[in-house]
C-alpha cells in the first residue's frame, strides 16, 4: 500500500512550510501528499445569508482553484481537496 501524508493548509506561511516539509518526507517514501483546505461555513441570518452564500461560493471556488494549482506544481504526487464543514466534522 502506498503511504499517504495529509497536509491541512490555510495558505499561510506556516502552511507553506508544512507543505514543503511534507514534500521532503514524501519523496523518499514514494508517498502521495493530500492537501486539504477546510472552510467552515459561518452561521448567518436569512437576510444576510443570500449575499454571504454567493460570496462564500466564490471564495471556496477561488481557494479550490489555488489549492489545485499548488498540487499541480508540487514536486511529488499530490491531490487537492477543499472541504466546506466545521473542523470537527472535516478531520
Amino acid at each position: 500500500m502506498k503511504p499517504s501524508i495529509v497536509v491541512l493548509t490555510d495558505f499561510s506561511p506556516a502552511a507553506e512550510r508544512a507543505r514543503a516539509y511534507a514534500a521532503v518526507l514524501a519523496a523518499p517514501l514514494g508517498a502521495e501528499v493530500h492537501l486539504v483546505h477546510v472552510y467552515p461555513t459561518p452561521p448567518m441570518t436569512a437576510r444576510v445569508g443570500k449575499v454571504m452564500h454567493a460570496t462564500n461560493k466564490r471564495y471556496v471556488r477561488q481557494q479550490r482553484h489555488s489549492l489545485e494549482q499548488v498540487a499541480t506544481d508540487f514536486p511529488v504526487s499530490a491531490t487537492a481537496e477543499t472541504v466546506e464543514a466545521d473542523w470537527d466534522e472535516a478531520v
